[in-house]
């Protein structure tokens, strides 16, 4: 014997969802994904669905969105991955530049020899 519409508990659980949705401290989820995965949201977030759910044995609140971040892949002429970099990979990098003169030299060496390879190859 039903004892109330399901459509009704459906719609009410969908308003909680779409509240607790409105009111996220986006800068604390942001600060929380900067940490965590080392990556800035760009502008565009899109929520996808919410519900209720059961975490670690207590009543949860599980909200699922699309996010668009900004990568850079470099890989070499064989397909393989050298590396996966995000904006904030280059502010890392930047304070980690060589100081020694031999070392900008053996940087710039190795880009020569690319560079030869290169055009070795054309």
């Amino acid at each position: 014997m039903k004892i109330t519409n399901p459509e009704t508990i459906e719609s009410s659980k969908k308003e909680l969802i779409d509240f607790i949705n409105s009111e996220l401290d986006w800068s604390a989820v942001e600060k929380m994904i900067l940490e965590k995965h080392k990556l800035q949201l760009q502008d565009e977030v899109v929520y996808k669905h919410g519900d209720i759910v059961v975490y670690d044995e207590q009543i949860a609140y599980q909200l699922d969105f699309d996010v668009k971040v900004s990568m850079s892949l470099i890989f070499n002429r064989q397909g393989d991955c050298l590396d996966m970099k995000t904006p904030d990979d280059a502010v890392v990098a930047e304070q980690k530049l060589p100081q020694k003169n031999e070392e900008w030299s053996k940087m710039a060496s190795n880009i020569a020899e690319m560079i030869h390879d290169i055009n070795q190859d054309s």
